[in-house]
């Protein structure tokens, strides 16, 4: 299940990469999701490695990591008129947490 969380992660931020390129401000967009890829690689180490990581892990970083790009999107939309990318797109990491899961 936490390959799950990699690979959503993963794609969330490709994503944001591949949509900030259409964008007036493409550096905002842009980090955001660079950041979310490079999570993704270090879940992604961490989950390899000799310990692991517990299961819930993934579900706790895309949720710190959506409500985080809630705020930081809303301000961006509202304040600085820069992007409009992040907030919906952190709205699908920290709404996913909602679906149902077998480990409830």
């Amino acid at each position: 299940m936490i390959w799950g969380w990699v690979l959503f992660i993963g794609c969330i931020g490709g994503l944001l990469v591949v949509m900030s390129r259409d964008q007036p401000f493409p550096e905002v967009s842009g980090r955001f999701g660079w950041l979310l890829v490079s999570v993704s690689v270090l879940l992604a180490v961490a989950i390899e490695g000799p310990q692991g990581v517990p299961t819930t892990f993934g579900a706790l970083v895309c949720v710190s990591l959506g409500g985080i790009g809630v705020v930081v999107g809303m301000r961006h939309i509202t304040y600085t008129r820069r992007d409009v990318l992040i907030a919906p797109f952190s709205g699908l990491l920290r709404g996913i947490i909602f679906l149902p899961n077998e480990q409830v």
